[in-house]
């Protein structure tokens, strides 16, 4: 949203909404997500094992995806092998 609470439009100024670098995003995420996991494993969250127990069956396959991505380098998963 630009200044004042209005949408911009897309393709409108410098910055285009509607273009997004992803890659930049999930690399700066994750940087961000390693910075604070110790504290998170040190105090985890009231409610995330609630949270899991309700989100099994998208978070576990979820995470089986990650780890596989991270085994192949981070590449989308058509590129990997078969």
């Amino acid at each position: 949203m630009a200044r004042g609470g209005r949408a911009r439009r897309c393709g409108a100024g410098g910055d285009d909404p509607c273009r997004i670098d992803y890659g930049a995003v999930f690399h700066g995420r994750r940087a961000l997500l390693e910075r604070v996991l110790p504290r998170f494993a040190a105090r985890p969250p009231e409610g995330l094992d609630g949270f899991v127990r309700r989100n099994e069956s998208w978070l576990a396959p979820y995470c089986q995806f990650m780890v596989a991505k991270e085994e192949f380098g981070l590449r989308p998963f058509w590129e990997w092998p078969e």
